[in-house]
Parts: structure tokens; C-alpha cells; sequence
């Protein structure tokens, strides 16, 4: 976003006092957000199933960003994980913590977003939007890293699910500064120039691993080794894919989709990556 004086132009007040905002929200370690209504109800509800196992808990907990962001923060505390082996997914966070204490938080965090979800519904359309992509994010950087890599999955499919939370979190404080968007290119715009920085400030105040920070950091820079050789690596390709299967054909995505090994992915297993999409979205 091109940069605005404040002194010849007003807006560019209310602007600067935007992002003064979110940088004290972020220093005071203000983390709580709306993301998705409905995938927050969805948590809730499957929550109260005490027989669902790991793998499928640890999927519907995949479907909103903010949660497993502080599951994963709650695992490695030194509470849940004296001996300071670090995991960065949400399969392990689950089973370290526990159904009771993932129960816990998870009912914490929903109250806290349910309660704020009415200041969120002007730019409702924009949040599903970013939960849809995330959630094909996610999907692709699994099957990406399974295939392709010799890294964790789960890791990747957690790096997939939060790359874009910081389009969640600017699009609730955005919500409520009426006058601070004049239109929904300005909005676009804002998210698009910030959100990679704050997303990687709200993830690095949940104290997430670095590699899933570096992962989020650079998931819009558009650079990448092929065949992947870091979680980075595999979140920048996996949002070009996502783009390019959301029928945004265009530039970097359009690039990653010419990759040989790409197609041959696609072909033996784009079945794998809808499967996944559907059981993170229902």
C-alpha cells in the first residue's frame, strides 16, 4: 500500500493510528480473534463427542487458525512439555494435551471469538474467503510434503492452516474502523501489503516454532526450491496451487503449475487432496 502523509491527507491519520493499534495489541499479547463462525461452532460441537479419535480431533481443530496456533503454544509449554521437545502440529499438540485440557481451551478461545463475531460480519465475505483458501492450503502442503518431502504432514498442514492469519486478525480490526476502508480494493490492498509481517507478529506472540514463522513470513514472496526442500518451500508452493485450483491462473501460481512434478501430483493424487479439503471444511 503506498505510503500516505498525514499531515495533507486525514485518512492517512486514521491509517498510522490503524497500524499504532495493532502494534500495541500485538505488545500487550491482545490475541483474541474472530476467524470463521462456522468453524468455530463446528469445534464446539464435535468437542462434545468424547470417543472421537486423534486424527479426526485433530482435523476439525485444523479448520480454524487460532486455536491450533494455541494448542500447539499449550504443548510445548513447559507445563505439557518438560523435556523441551518442540512439535509444531496439531496431531501431537492433541495428544500431549489431552481430550480434557483440548476440550478446555478450545471452549475458551470459541467463547472469546463468539463473543466478539458481531463487530466481524461487514467483512464476513472477505473471512470466508481466506478460511476457504487456507483450508486448500493446508490440504495441498500435506499431500505436498507426504509426496515430496521428507518432512511432517501434520506440520505442514498446521503451516497451511495459519499462513494467511493474519488476514484474520487485520480484517477484525479493520472491522472496526468504519471509516479507515473506503472500498473493498482498499481493503484487498491492505491485506494483501500486511498480511504475511502480522501474521508472522500474532504467530511469533503464540510462540509457534520458527519454521512455521519463516513459513508464514515467506509464503507470499514467491520464491521456492523444487522439488521443496523446507516447510517454506512447501507453504509457497501449496498457495500457488491453492490459487491456481481456485481458478487464479496467474503469474507465480501459474509458474508452479507448469512444474512437471506438480502434474504428475496432481494426477495420482488430486483425489487425496479433495478428500482432505472436504474433511477440513465439514
Amino acid at each position: 500500500m503506498a505510503p500516505r502523509d498525514p499531515v495533507a491527507d486525514p485518512a492517512a491519520q486514521r491509517f498510522c493510528d490503524f497500524l499504532n493499534h495493532l502494534s500495541q495489541d500485538l505488545a500487550d499479547g491482545n490475541i483474541n480473534f474472530p476467524t470463521f463462525a462456522e468453524a468455530t461452532l463446528k469445534i464446539r460441537e464435535a468437542l462434545n463427542d468424547p470417543d472421537l479419535d486423534v486424527t479426526r480431533l485433530a482435523q476439525i481443530i485444523s479448520s480454524e487458525p487460532l486455536l491450533p496456533a494455541k494448542l500447539v503454544r499449550t504443548a510445548n509449554s513447559v507445563a505439557f512439555n518438560p523435556g523441551g521437545a518442540v512439535i509444531a502440529d496439531v496431531r501431537s499438540a492433541v495428544i500431549r494435551l489431552g481430550h480434557r485440557m483440548v476440550r478446555s481451551i478450545a471452549l475458551t478461545v470459541s467463547l472469546e471469538q463468539l463473543q466478539s463475531a458481531a463487530e466481524f460480519k461487514s467483512v464476513r465475505r472477505h473471512a470466508e474467503e481466506v478460511w476457504r483458501h487456507s483450508i486448500t492450503v493446508a490440504a495441498v502442503a500435506h499431500v505436498v510434503a507426504q509426496r515430496m518431502t521428507t518432512l511432517n504432514p501434520d506440520e505442514a498442514l498446521f503451516a497451511g492452516v495459519v499462513h494467511d492469519i493474519g488476514k484474520f486478525y487485520l480484517l477484525s480490526r479493520a472491522a472496526r474502523y468504519d471509516d479507515l476502508i473506503s472500498s473493498d480494493a482498499e481493503l484487498e490492498e491492505l491485506l494483501l501489503d500486511w498480511h504475511a509481517s502480522i501474521g508472522q507478529a500474532v504467530l511469533a506472540t503464540l510462540e509457534v516454532p520458527d519454521t512455521v514463522l519463516s513459513a508464514v513470513n515467506e509464503h507470499e514472496l514467491g520464491g521456492y526450491a523444487m522439488p521443496p526442500q523446507t516447510l517454506a518451500d512447501v507453504v509457497v508452493i501449496a498457495n500457488h496451487m491453492a490459487h491456481a485450483l481456485d481458478g487464479t491462473l496467474a503469474g507465480d501460481a501459474q509458474a508452479v503449475m507448469a512444474e512437471p512434478a506438480i502434474g504428475v501430483l496432481l494426477e495420482e493424487r488430486r483425489a487425496d487432496i479433495d478428500a482432505l479439503v472436504s474433511a477440513l471444511r465439514s
